[in-house]
């Protein structure tokens, strides 16, 4: 499947970054256990540039596992039709697993909250894009541009959002973080 990116130019030294910074599998390693990194798009001062940060939101992990349990207990309680047993274990399953990720992100939030890592270089100097990037989105393309809110650190220059007009079809591999948000590849 393709993916559209918006690319984000700083109006006073056009400065270019894009969404798609963001993009690809990044993943903690917590023992043997693999759980999703939660991220989002900032600016990493060691990088000079846009790049995924780790996100911390507890709010959002609890969120998550309270939605997951409400849906454990919906299907257990069906298991009494035997028509319904097999593909309810199979959600049971799906939902388990998700719940785990929510618990490993309420831990990591709790424990690591304001200190959140380039996933690029490993810094910790970084600031999330606290601008609005949204932008219409019809026909498989995003369309219009609009100012974000977000000046460029070091120039101060607000970047503007704008649709990028190359739908890419990517393959990623996977990169693999310590639970400090070090990374392992």
């Amino acid at each position: 499947m393709s993916m559209p990116s918006i690319d984000l130019t700083c109006e006073k030294c056009q400065f270019k970054g894009s969404t798609r910074r963001t993009w690809g599998r990044y993943t903690y390693l917590d023992g043997r256990y693999k759980y999703p990194v939660d991220r989002e798009l900032g600016w990493c001062y060691s990088c000079s540039d846009f790049a995924p940060i780790e996100r911390f939101d507890a709010d959002k992990a609890y969120d998550e596992a309270s939605d997951c349990l409400r849906h454990i207990n919906r299907l257990n309680n069906q298991t009494k039709f035997v028509v319904f047993k097999k593909n309810n274990k199979e959600l049971i399953k799906h939902y388990q697993e998700k719940l785990e990720d929510a618990i490993f992100q309420q831990y990591q939030a709790s424990r690591r909250k304001d200190t959140e890592r380039c996933l690029t270089c490993g810094s910790d100097h970084v600031e999330p894009f606290d601008g609005d990037y949204e932008l219409e989105y019809s026909n498989l393309q995003y369309r219009g541009s609009k100012r974000t809110g977000f000046l460029h650190p070091g120039c101060g220059g607000e970047f503007i959002a704008t649709p990028n007009p190359v739908r890419l079809n990517v393959a990623f591999d996977e990169r693999i973080y310590d639970v400090e948000g070090a990374c392992l590849n």
